[in-house]
């Protein structure tokens, strides 16, 4: 039985799409594309850090399954993912954090969403790892 779904999709303008959004938050992030970036918002850095992702998404997409070089892609990628929510657990401005427990302070709220990012970058590291450790022993396999 086909999967309905499946036949709609095109994962080369997926891809295609992915790429061209990654593309332009790196030339955002590297300052090619001017923007104004205010003292309390995310560096440049991490803005070519997510159009790093994007990129790299796409090129997993247009490489298909069975690749050598996916696993490395992947745990760069999710490294990568890791080092946005560690730069929140550790930076991000408490002024722009919301949500939360109610029943918690916003003192105690800032403090657990730190701890939330930091425990989810921290997950993210432990999956690149994984990840790289992957392609080296398909790597090793291979030769």
């Amino acid at each position: 039985m086909t999967n309905p779904v499946k036949n709609h999709q095109n994962p080369k303008a997926i891809a295609i799409f992915m790429g061209t959004v990654g593309v332009f938050f790196v030339l955002m992030g590297a300052g090619i594309i001017p923007i104004e970036l205010q003292e309390n918002e995310a560096p440049a850095w991490i803005i070519t850090i997510c159009g790093l992702i994007f990129c790299i998404a796409a090129a997993l997409t247009l490489r298909g399954q069975g690749d050598k070089f996916n696993q490395l892609l992947a745990s760069i990628l999710i490294a990568l993912m890791g080092s946005i929510g560690a730069w929140v657990a550790l930076f991000g401005d408490a002024d722009q954090m919301s949500g939360g427990i109610n029943l918690l302070s916003d003192a105690g709220n800032i403090t657990l969403g730190r701890i939330v990012f930091g425990f989810g970058a921290l997950v993210c590291y432990g999956i690149a790892i994984h990840a790289f450790r992957l392609h080296l022993k398909e790597r090793k396999a291979r030769d």
